[in-house]
């Protein structure tokens, strides 16, 4: 009982995210990781 009460709210959680906001953040952050990477790997 507590679990599917938990679970469900959890679900709620996960709606309420900004995911598109998420998602531009991971790219910017997945650029520059592969940028820096690029650099290290031409020097």
């Amino acid at each position: 009982m507590t679990i599917s009460i938990g679970a469900s709210s959890t679900a709620n959680k996960w709606k309420d995210i900004n995911w598109p906001e998420i998602k531009r953040e991971l790219y910017i952050n997945c650029k520059r990781i592969l940028q820096k990477l690029g650099r290290e790997a031409i020097w």
